[in-house]
């Protein structure tokens, strides 16, 4: 069973399980529903059954309608945005003294985060590099919690509040260490969650996830910029190590430890057997 696809009970009522695509769900056991689903498993909802902090283009363009949030609707393979976001605030403070207060008791947060913080303007965007590592920072944190069982509020979705989660890259080694006597430091839980979120991407690309699907609802945002959104993309790929198509290069499956996803990749032509462009993802990326 892939990402695209569940399991329900078969219809001859044998009482055994059949693969049904996800699209199909509404029609086949929840025929109440008012969504549809994509290939993906994302919901495109019908403006009813979309929350207010869900969708910002519909609510008079509110500031998730930023480069991070771009990335993270557009490249996110999670059922919700809530599950990406929350390391990093959502909006700008427009109090210079507020924001040192906030960037002072930060200790979640590598260091490079605490300046573009600094550096962030009420109604501006963040700059491409500071989306692109703010997408992955959230995404990963979200990951490590997924791996370890923690409750996101307690790590990857509080630090937007006050920046002061309990737990965060820092401080989970130890605890993991303590817990199961591996041995384990914040660079090797980030390359963990680089794994992991690798191995989800390969099993969407499989199933024939590429770059034409990676956009948010186009109705999401009232002011788009296409060109540039896709510059954006474009550095999002490179950073994680993707080719043009959001396809894991070899060379960053490899460095992850998942070269027989890439041996897979060539068998069935997905990547080309050459160097791709694209540098490994997850190294020192917890610095």
């Amino acid at each position: 069973m892939l990402a695209s696809e569940v399991f329900l009970p078969s219809e001859e009522g044998s009482g055994d399980l059949a693969f049904f695509p996800l699209s199909s769900i509404h029609a086949k056991a929840f025929p109440f529903a008012n969504f549809e689903l994509s290939t993906r498993g994302r919901l495109s909802h019908t403006p009813a059954n979309v929350k207010l902090w869900e969708s910002p283009g519909k609510a008079g363009g509110l500031p998730k309608g930023n480069y991070p949030y771009y990335l993270m609707y557009a490249t996110g393979e999670k059922m919700n945005i809530t599950q990406i976001e929350g390391s990093y605030p959502q909006v700008p403070e427009p109090d210079l003294e507020k924001r040192r207060e906030f960037v002072e008791g930060w200790d979640a947060a590598p260091e490079r985060f605490k300046k573009w913080f600094m550096d962030w303007e009420p109604r501006q965007h963040p700059s491409i590099e500071a989306s692109v590592n703010i997408a992955d920072w959230n995404e990963t944190m979200h990951y490590i919690d997924d791996a370890i069982g923690t409750c996101a509020f307690l790590s990857s979705f509080r630090g937007q509040f006050g920046g002061r989660p309990p737990y965060h890259i820092y401080n989970l080694p130890a605890f993991i260490s303590l817990a199961t006597g591996l041995d384990v430091d914040s660079e090797g839980l980030w390359k963990t969650a680089a794994r992991n979120r690798n191995l989800v991407r390969a099993i969407n690309v499989r199933r024939g996830l590429r770059r034409n699907e990676e956009a948010p609802p186009a109705d999401h945002w009232k002011k788009r910029d296409p060109e540039m959104e896709q510059k954006v993309l474009d550095a999002y790929y490179a950073f994680k190590g993707w080719n043009n198509e959001g396809i894991p290069t070899r060379e960053t499956l490899d460095s992850l430890g998942l070269d027989y996803v890439s041996e897979d990749f060539l068998q069935r032509g997905i990547l080309e057997n050459c160097k791709d462009q694209g540098r490994p993802a997850g190294i020192a990326s917890a610095a």
